[in-house]
């Protein structure tokens, strides 16, 4: 059953999220173990104090930026981006730890929060932006798919969970230059 319709806002978390965005990707790790790479065991021993400072410090260039996306009451989906290093490749960023709670999925929820995200790299004149993903995650490989990015790559049985192995499709988009059709008006545009 999908949630009330409420208004759903994308945006750059601060550090009065901190508790939330601790709680939130627990949650994730929890619940999506083969989406993330945390140890959920190391997630579990971090404190508010210690998202507290990597939410703070999140506009340094060589920290990952934080974003959320907020239904004014708790916030219901997370994602982080990290700028590539180096003189040759900082015309490049990648997407990390995207998840949105499985009761808020299907809402437009993922555009507004990728939207917010092409906003951020676009001013700090990133050209393109990647991201990994399993293979087998169908929903999310639609998302990506309709905020218009490519399959650039597969890796084949770059994950393993439970004696199984899982594809990892390599994803880009040009952000720099490219229209961004179907974006939300206005919000998480931050």
């Amino acid at each position: 059953m999908k949630p009330l319709v409420v208004a759903l806002t994308a945006r750059r978390a601060g550090p009065n999220d901190a508790a939330a965005y601790r709680a939130l990707r627990i949650a994730a790790a929890e619940s999506s173990p083969v989406a993330f790479a945390d140890d959920i065991e190391r997630l579990r021993e971090s404190t508010v104090a210690d998202w507290d400072r990597a939410l703070v410090n999140d506009d340094i260039e060589d920290n990952p930026a934080w974003f959320v996306l907020d239904d004014s009451r708790q916030l219901v989906g997370t994602a982080m981006v990290v700028r590539q290093h180096g003189l040759k490749y900082s015309n490049a960023a990648r997407i990390h730890e995207m998840y949105i709670m499985p009761s808020w999925r299907g809402n437009g929820g993922a555009d507004l929060l990728l939207h917010s995200i092409f906003a951020w790299v676009r001013a700090r004149e990133v050209l393109t932006l990647t991201l990994v993903v399993a293979a087998d995650n169908a929903a999310a490989v639609r998302a990506y798919l309709r905020a218009g990015f490519l399959i650039s790559g597969i890796d084949r049985d770059a994950i393993r969970w439970d004696d199984r192995y899982i594809d990892q499709l390599r994803m880009y988009r040009r952000v720099q230059g490219a229209t961004t059709s179907g974006a939300p008006s206005g919000k998480g545009e931050s």
